[in-house]
């Protein structure tokens, strides 16, 4: 089931490869290098990124190659929309991450070139949610241009937390958060592999796939459960 919602965002080709296609397009003039996405003024790179995370959770939520990936999408965009969800770019992760309140000795212990979860709890009506906050660095906006297929993969890490939370995880299944996110990145990562063959991963996205090859299907049974689907995400939302 697609969610016509998010169908401003997806190019004709349903290929991954063009998942960013028209971002690409309506953003060509910030450079397809960092050295260059660095050298923009800060409101031209923060107008971008919206456009470029909103594509590939279009992808995800839409054509994403089976149910569970579907599923990420569609509660993400979903977390977004309820305001328990917001993603950011930002040149310096760890420094970003000490200006959201995280201890410095967590946040200097991130990698810079990895996109960084934060999670916080939110009052909503009479309830205590689960919300998170998702940094992106500047290298997400060179590889959704020139290697899609890493930037998608950084999008399933993140939005795995981002489904947790949704399905109120965070809290409750604390152990399994980050294995499940990285596993997520390596089920992605499976089928882009299987569909090109001719993409050079990243030394990351290898490790992810050598430690979890069967994606999904290779995470402990008590790490896994049946989330929201579409149709749950679009009645709550209505």
């Amino acid at each position: 089931m697609s969610m016509p919602e998010l169908n401003g965002w997806l190019p004709p080709s349903e290929s991954m490869l063009d998942a960013f296609a028209m971002p690409s397009r309506n953003h060509f003039m910030l450079g397809k290098t960092l050295e260059t996405i660095n050298s923009q003024t800060p409101d031209k790179v923060i107008r971008a990124f919206p456009d470029f995370f909103m594509a590939g959770i279009a992808h995800f939520a839409n054509r994403g190659h089976d149910a569970y990936m579907q599923e990420v999408g569609a509660a993400t965009w979903w977390m977004m929309e309820q305001n328990r969800a917001q993603m950011a770019i930002a040149q310096n992760i760890p420094e970003a991450a000490m200006q959201l309140g995280i201890p410095r000795e967590a946040a200097l212990d991130t990698d810079g070139d990895i996109p960084k979860a934060i999670f916080v709890q939110r009052q909503q009506g009479k309830l205590v949610v689960e919300a998170m906050i998702g940094l992106f660095p500047s290298i997400f906006l060179v590889d959704a241009q020139v290697n899609p297929i890493e930037a998608l993969s950084s999008l399933a890490y993140v939005t795995s937390y981002a489904r947790d939370a949704a399905n109120e995880k965070i809290v409750s299944d604390m152990a399994n958060v980050g294995i499940r996110a990285e596993v997520t990145a390596a089920h992605f990562l499976k089928e882009a592999v299987r569909r090109h063959p001719e993409v050079s991963l990243s030394a990351r996205s290898q490790r992810l796939l050598k430690n979890f090859p069967e994606g999904i299907g290779g995470l402990p049974q008590a790490a896994r459960y049946t989330g929201m689907g579409m149709q749950t995400f679009r009645a709550k939302h209505s």
